[in-house]
């Protein structure tokens, strides 16, 4: 029971040091892109839309914050994975070997599934860029919009990009 103890908080105290190292990353990394937005030439941005940016900007390095607190799991993961094996090893002896060879063996259908959700997850984030360009468009001309009463088809120019990214 001490030992799981000391675990919870080991593991607790990694993941708030983790937490703290993944808000800075994620600021850094945001205050980068913005600068580096600012800086560019107009000919250089003629590609680059502000829908992009923004997601950049929130999607991209949100995904940098959620991994930063488990990195320690790289070393501790690895450090258990031993631990259990030696402790089967000791337990089951050679059974353990079909355990692993299970493991070994779904690695490939395991990978299969990731490259499949990576693919869908870049489709989703083509879509996302297309539709916050526009909102961002929107947001940058309210003033025209509201004058010219162009409020229904903005709505439905940006609904329509919503459920294409949703589908």
């Amino acid at each position: 029971i001490g030992a799981m103890l000391a675990q919870g908080l080991v593991y607790t105290h990694c993941f708030f040091l983790g937490g703290e190292m993944a808000f800075a990353a994620r600021s850094t990394t945001i205050l980068a892109i913005y600068q580096k937005a600012l800086g560019q030439a107009v000919h250089a941005r003629a590609d680059t839309t502000t829908g992009k940016v923004v997601n950049l900007m929130s999607s991209d390095c949100t995904r940098l914050q959620w991994y930063m607190p488990w990195t320690h799991l790289i070393f501790t993961g690895t450090l258990q994975f031993a631990i259990a094996c030696y402790m089967l090893w000791q337990l089951i002896g050679s059974a353990l070997l079909g355990g692993l060879l299970v493991i070994l063996a779904a690695t490939p259908a395991q990978t299969w599934c990731v490259e499949v959700m990576r693919t869908w997850n870049a489709r989703v984030l083509d879509k996302r860029d297309n539709r916050l360009g526009k909102v961002s468009e929107l947001l940058g001309a309210v003033k025209l919009v509201k004058c010219n009463g162009w409020e229904k088809p903005f709505e439905e120019r940006i609904t329509a990009d919503r459920e294409t990214e949703l589908s």
